[in-house]
């Protein structure tokens, strides 16, 4: 997405008609579908509305609980029952008071130590599963169990390791979602490494060795088993061994590709030797606490508020990314938006807008530049210091080159958004090329049919469904909606006489 302007060869027509036609088998070069009948549902509708369901058969409690550290975390998040679950956050002071403003609690409750993790790593594994479990059903001391208990068939598997802090994501998002743990110690690199073609196909038959322990299908979307997170580090760039018909090729334009180049590590997994997908991913990484919040954003924030910014001046192509038509599909769905474009979208009026604080829960911006910049209208070009701090916790969706080069680097955009405060983020980790991306009217489109936005975000047609360079941090069945479209119902805590902050 750099300044140099490429004519976008999938139209947002050919996109609209191939999600709602029933094209969802994840080829990598799709052919066109046929109509499919009115008793068929695409799959990532079907898998939105399961994951709706699930929470909205959850009641929320109307509280806040601050513990002090992991153990108690765990013994926390054991209390949750059929009666009802919360939002736990292990206390700091700036992400637990950014998940308060938001969600404005009844009453917030601070929990004192009840002691330490076991330093064992096959007990801990055992004591995050069991809490797992626990916070599930009651009585449980496995997921799949709680989850057949209830009724409920798991959408997605987690794969986390017990000495890797954002074990804390895992457990709540296994919890709250239904979905098994599979815990791995092997090494697959820092967030900020690229990982080898042997590495990559080590990793992705883990993934499949933990679908396949789970029992129920999984080897095509639209099975039960369509999604999966990996809790831990892992590099996020790769280089595997893909076969002449599934790499794309860059002829020409300041970033050609040649050999050695890297793609995303998560666009890889989740598909077959051929290309086709089999589930959609994505990645959670950092300590306890931030990744504490980033689960518990997931599954409690309230989204209400879409911002959209375009920085493009406009010409063919180009034009099928304004951020009106998004804007006003948000606004049917419930969303208050707001949008500024073009000579609005200056340096020095991105700078006013940063002055005033980021107040929205949905932020989708189109620009363009490298890891460390990105470009706004009129040849202005914003730094990592221009990336806001968020009055609340937030989903973005960063259309640009490089945002996701080096995601654990606070001296790269991508990773300043996500330690600002962004718990779910989609982007690109080496230049994609526009079409990579889907328009913003697009994902509001799929957003409005509960898609989850990881997946609402991706390509399925044409060559960019092939193993590229787009990524997504977060839970990868997070839904932009507002919690009256999910339907979800908040009941006052429990009159326990537990103090309120």
């Amino acid at each position: 997405m750099h300044a140099v302007r490429r004519k976008v060869t999938i139209t947002l027509a050919s996109l609209l008609a191939f999600w709602f036609a029933g094209g969802f088998a994840g080829h990598a070069l799709a052919q066109t579908p046929a109509r499919p009948t009115s008793a068929e549902v695409p799959w990532p509708v079907v898998l939105g509305q399961r994951t709706a369901a699930l929470e909205r058969d959850w009641k929320i409690v109307d509280q806040v609980v601050l513990v002090p550290d992991e153990r108690t975390y765990l013994d926390e998040l054991a209390k949750w029952s059929a009666e009802g679950r919360w939002p736990v956050l292990i206390e700091d002071g700036f992400y637990a008071p950014m998940f308060v403003r938001a969600f404005a609690p009844a009453r917030v409750v601070r929990r004192a130590s009840v002691g330490a993790m076991p330093a064992d790593r096959v007990e801990r594994e055992k004591l995050i599963a069991t809490t797992a479990a626990e916070a599930s059903a009651d009585g449980s001391t496995d997921v799949l169990a709680a989850a057949a208990q209830r009724g409920i068939a798991p959408s997605m598997i987690v794969l986390a390791d017990a000495a890797d802090p954002a074990w804390t994501a895992a457990v709540a998002l296994a919890a709250g979602r239904a979905a098994p743990i599979h815990f791995t110690t092997t090494w697959y690199g820092r967030p900020d490494d690229a990982m080898d073609a042997v590495h990559v196909t080590m990793l992705s038959q883990e993934l499949e060795r933990a679908a396949e322990s789970t029992g129920r299908a999984w080897k095509g979307l639209g099975d039960p088993i369509d999604a999966f997170v990996i809790c831990r580090d892992i590099a996020w760039k790769c280089v595997p061994d893909l076969s002449p018909a599934l790499r794309i090729e860059i002829p020409g334009g300041p970033y050609p590709t040649a050999p050695g180049q890297p793609i995303a590590t998560l666009n890889v997994l989740g598909r077959h030797s051929d290309g086709m997908w089999w589930a959609i991913g994505a990645g959670i990484f950092g300590g306890a606490e931030r990744s504490a919040y980033v689960a518990m954003c997931s599954l409690f924030a309230p989204r209400r508020g879409a911002w959209l910014t375009n920085a493009y001046d406009g010409g063919p192509g180009w034009d099928a990314y304004d951020v009106g038509p998004a804007a006003r599909k948000f606004e049917q769905q419930g969303f208050r938006t707001r949008t500024w474009s073009r000579e609005d979208n200056s340096l020095d009026a991105w700078r006013r807008v940063l002055m005033g604080g980021f107040d929205c829960d949905v932020l989708l911006v189109n620009s363009h530049g490298v890891s460390t910049q990105f470009g706004l209208f009129g040849g202005g070009t914003a730094t990592v210091g221009d990336v806001p701090l968020f009055a609340r916790p937030v989903a973005v969706h960063f259309l640009h080159s490089f945002s996701l080069q080096s995601p654990a680097s606070t001296a790269t955009v991508g990773a300043a958004f996500i330690e600002n405060g962004s718990y779910a983020y989609f982007g690109s980790v080496h230049e994609p090329l526009l079409q990579a991306f889907v328009t913003p009217e697009l994902l509001a489109e799929r957003s409005g049919y509960l898609s989850p936005f990881a997946v609402s975000a991706r390509v399925y047609e044409g060559a960019f469904a092939r193993p590229w360079r787009t990524a997504a941090y977060g839970d990868p069945l997070m839904i932009l909606a507002t919690p009256a479209r999910l339907g979800v119902r908040r009941v006052p805590p429990p009159a326990d006489g537990a103090g309120d902050l």
